[in-house]
């Protein structure tokens, strides 16, 4: 039995993954609990919503969902992190660009960032995407049964030698 397994490929999913249960969305309230109760009280009554963008939090859900997806296949293929890449970029865009983002910097008021696992979850997409151009193998040479396939985008090759 011969098996083969693309470290990067199989790291980055790790990372992904460690960046996934990292926190998404970092808050600094710059005022007291009191002061910032009376603020969203305020301004849901004067406008019928909440200061922060919970219209646009799906985005927030719908990124994370595709970079769940995405690091279950970076556990099989290094194509997972486009698919990584693509919730991440869904998470941003929502939080930055969207009609009422929900990423902001009120100095006077609260600060609400990306946390620190929207850049591990990063990094990990990035290094599946490069594992796809430098692929690194550990384990025996290629099985004899494995085809023709490309190996750069596979993660493991498992089949039987000579």
């Amino acid at each position: 039995m011969i098996l083969r397994v693309n470290i990067i490929c199989v790291a980055a999913a790790v990372v992904g993954l460690v960046g996934l249960l990292l926190p998404w969305v970092t808050t600094t309230n710059h005022v007291s609990a009191d002061e910032w109760n009376h603020y969203v009280d305020v301004y849901a009554a004067a406008l019928g919503q909440v200061p922060y963008g919970e219209g646009l939090l799906i985005w927030l859900v719908l990124g994370a969902f595709t970079v769940i997806a995405g690091i279950a296949l970076t556990f099989t293929t290094p194509l997972g992190g486009i698919v990584q890449s693509a919730g991440l970029a869904m998470t941003l865009i929502g939080g930055y660009l969207g009609e009422d983002p929900y990423f902001f910097d009120y100095p006077d008021m609260a600060t609400m960032a990306p946390g620190i696992g929207v850049y591990v979850a990063a990094t990990g997409a990035i290094m599946a995407v490069i594992s796809i151009a430098v692929p690194v193998f550990l384990g025996t040479k290629k099985p004899v049964d494995a085809g023709p396939r490309d190996e750069r985008f596979v993660a493991w090759t498992i089949g039987r030698g000579k």
